[in-house]
């Protein structure tokens, strides 16, 4: 234990580096980092990771997180630091409960879209309602393609107004990153609503 003890001072320092080396990323967004917050986000981060029982080598992570929400119209300067901290603990918490089908980039995209769409931007909304909405999405049968569905159904605005397979599809693309995502190829009106599964 006294081994384990010894190296984190090291592993922060490093997560620190990381996590600093994000911070050009932030910028022409509007938001920034110090080294006091990076300091403090890679402390939340080794936290989450232990009370999570989760391994991780490096703060990558963490690097999405910063990454993904950087550009959400809910960061500011005021608060981006906080939100950086919710979203390492929602997500290591998360990937704790969560079928390894599911990669880090798609959890992640996942999480910006419930803040987003869901949560309206509150982090508040976001820990007390839609990150057990998420668990519960993650833990059942089939997870990617049932997170998938909700996120269609249930959270995003655009799915809903959008007419076509293509425009779906693009939205797709732009939530969870992939190029090759596959347009579903039958749509069937249900109750007046378009669905692919």
């Amino acid at each position: 234990m006294t081994e384990l003890t010894a190296l984190l001072p090291y592993d922060e320092k490093r997560s620190v580096q990381a996590i600093l080396a994000c911070a050009s990323l932030c910028a022409p967004h509007g938001v920034s980092l110090t080294q006091a917050d990076a300091q403090s986000i890679a402390r939340t981060h080794i936290r989450a990771l232990s009370d999570n029982r989760i391994v991780e080598i490096g703060c990558g992570s963490v690097e999405r997180i910063i990454r993904e929400f950087a550009p959400s119209p809910y960061a500011d300067a005021g608060s981006f630091v906080s939100l950086v901290e919710t979203m390492t603990e929602a997500f290591c918490y998360l990937k704790r409960e969560a079928d390894r089908e599911i990669s880090d980039t798609m959890l992640i995209s996942a999480m910006r879209a419930m803040f987003e769409r869901s949560s309206q931007g509150s982090e508040d909304l976001f820990l007390g309602r839609d990150l057990d909405r998420l668990r519960e999405c993650l833990t059942g049968k089939n997870p990617r393609q049932t997170l998938m569905r909700y996120l269609l159904d249930e959270n995003t605005l655009e799915f809903m107004e959008a007419p076509t397979v293509g425009d779906r599809g693009e939205i797709l693309r732009e939530y969870f990153g992939s190029r090759r995502e596959t347009e579903p190829e039958v749509w069937e009106e249900k109750h007046g609503r378009y669905s692919d599964f």
